[in-house]
């Protein structure tokens, strides 16, 4: 009896494509962590906090030179992204591409790869799961900084960085997104810009904002509206698009004396913006400053004894001296027992909230416009919700589809509270409901396609 021979069965293809171009869901807040050493990648253990020790870098400064090129891209466009922490949870394993609780949508690890590689990047898309974004280091190398450096640290995160925003590689030599490691690189080409304003627009300088506020003489006015519940603790979200991007806002205190009153900055999880918070009095006379010594930090100024119903200017701006100077920021008032007297109205393109046209049902909808200008159709605003029994209803007019294109919504809500978990219903212009599919990480953040 002849013995069998021997073939091979093709199986199907379990290789993940890396297909550029596609931008994350929600680029206003996407979130990066650095694992801990031992979390499985492909079954190999990271080492990436050991590589670094070995090449003589403090974990402060290697996360500093990792996260200026995260910022490098981002002040260029309307990303911003936040440091969260990481519970060491295999590379790859099931979950929400964007805002899973137990990792950032960006993850950095470190272990052997091909000599021929300095990183292996997966860029956003749907096929990568939560492996999206991802950048996986080669454990192989030794990093250095800058001139004399063997490999630039800097300079070998700052393509990884752009392939996890979705950028392909670059034909221009001169650029950090070149496939060929280059030597040390300081910052994008007018082609980089060029690529990642295409995917996520250009950035604006009041991203977060409705009213110019630049000014003590334009300064945002907090006034209470009817519809708002007495609160201890007033919050508003903004952005500071460059390093000469100043925000101006002006409070009230309690009429009631010794109590204080605290104003927080807050970036840390939002952005990496280093900023900086002044308090002043009616007269601009300065009260305390606060600034942050490293990208994403809280920062706050107590006013021990605020005189009763007196006004106070607070300016919210970047710290001088560091890389860090665009990002977006929570700013938040905080009153020791009695409720405030104020409240901000700085929001997106749509203060729907502060309007006295209500939108708790589809004929009273609030309609969001594109006011951006930048080629990418973009719905956004800002609001909040007073009970878990409320509901707030939006209107989006869909723009005509491109020849051989289909359109695709993608609506996303996050909770930048943190106390209710928001979620989202499609319905069309006949108020019935819209097959979608629909993620949520249970916690802050609602995805519909």
């Amino acid at each position: 009896m002849k013995s069998p021979r021997l073939h091979l069965d093709a199986l199907e293809v379990r290789d993940i494509p890396a297909i550029f171009g596609v931008p994350w869901a929600n680029s206003d807040f996407l979130t990066v962590s650095f694992v801990p050493d031992g979390t499985k990648v492909d079954g190999i253990a990271s080492s990436l906090y050991k590589v670094m020790a070995n090449s003589g870098l403090s974990e402060t400064v290697w996360k500093a030179e990792v996260l200026k090129a995260f910022q490098t891209w981002s002040a260029q466009t309307n990303v911003n992204v936040g440091v969260v922490a990481d519970n060491g949870a295999a590379i790859g394993v099931s979950g929400n591409i964007q805002s899973d609780a137990r990792f950032g949508d960006i993850r950095i690890s470190a272990v052997p790869l091909s000599s021929d590689v300095f990183a292996i990047t997966l860029p956003p898309g749907n096929e990568s799961g939560t492996r999206a974004g991802d950048i996986v280091l080669n454990s192989k190398f030794l990093y250095g900084i800058g001139v004399g450096a063997k490999y630039d640290l800097y300079s070998v995160f700052l393509q990884e960085t752009g392939h996890s925003l979705g950028i392909a590689n670059s034909t221009d030599p001169a650029s950090p997104m070149f496939e060929i490691y280059g030597g040390v690189r300081t910052g994008l080409t007018s082609g980089d810009v060029q690529s990642v304003q295409n995917l996520y627009g250009w950035r604006s300088y009041n991203l977060l904002e409705y009213f110019g506020n630049n000014s003590a003489t334009s300064a945002t006015k907090f006034s209470r509206p009817a519809n708002v519940l007495d609160t201890t603790t007033l919050t508003t979200y903004a952005d500071i698009g460059s390093s000469s991007d100043a925000d101006w806002y002006k409070i009230t205190a309690p009429n009631t004396l010794g109590l204080p009153l605290t104003i927080q900055l807050q970036t840390a999880g939002l952005s990496l913006l280093s900023g900086k918070l002044t308090v002043m009095d009616d007269k601009q006379f300065v009260i305390g400053t606060a600034t942050a010594r490293g990208s994403g930090q809280d920062r706050s100024v107590t006013i021990a004894r605020p005189t009763a119903g007196a006004s106070y200017y607070l300016r919210v701006e970047d710290a001088d001296g560091t890389p860090f100077a665009v990002g977006a920021y929570r700013l938040r008032v905080v009153s020791s027992v009695l409720p405030l007297e104020s409240v901000s109205v700085s929001g997106l393109s749509n203060i729907n909230e502060f309007s006295l046209m209500p939108h708790s049902s589809i004929d009273t909808a609030t309609k969001l416009t594109d006011d951006m200008n930048d080629g990418i159709t973009r719905y956004a605003t800002v609001g909040n919700l007073n009970d878990l029994l409320e509901k707030d209803y939006y209107k989006v007019h869909a723009p005509a589809a491109g020849m051989n294109q289909t359109n695709v919504l993608i609506a996303s809500v996050r909770n930048l509270a943190g106390s209710i978990a928001p979620s989202i219903s499609a319905f069309d212009s006949t108020g019935k409901s819209v097959a979608a599919t629909a993620k949520s990480d249970g916690k802050s953040n609602f995805i519909v396609q």
